[in-house]
């Protein structure tokens, strides 16, 4: 019997202060393994390669996208965020 174990994380984000640290959050990971904001790598790291599918997506065009959940009722905090 194997068991795999699954090494991914999602991260939900509820409500203005929610979404604000959220984006917080997201801005860290991304400076972190070098992700810029359209989703594209600036550098290959050494150790972080194999760690950015942890926290990101990969799309067929090899664009990293956050997996990421964010819930609000208010659209104010959603244009906050994506005017940053």
């Amino acid at each position: 019997f194997t068991s795999s174990i699954m090494r991914e994380v999602v991260s939900v984000h509820v409500g203005g202060c929610g979404n604000m640290l959220g984006y917080q959050y997201w801005e860290m990971i991304c400076e972190e393994h070098s992700v810029d904001k359209d989703g594209t790598r600036t550098e290959t790291g050494h150790d972080e390669t194999h760690n950015v599918s942890r926290v990101f997506d990969t799309s067929p065009s090899q664009k990293f996208i956050p997996r990421s959940i964010q819930v609000d009722l208010e659209a104010v905090t959603d244009y906050l965020v994506k005017s940053k």
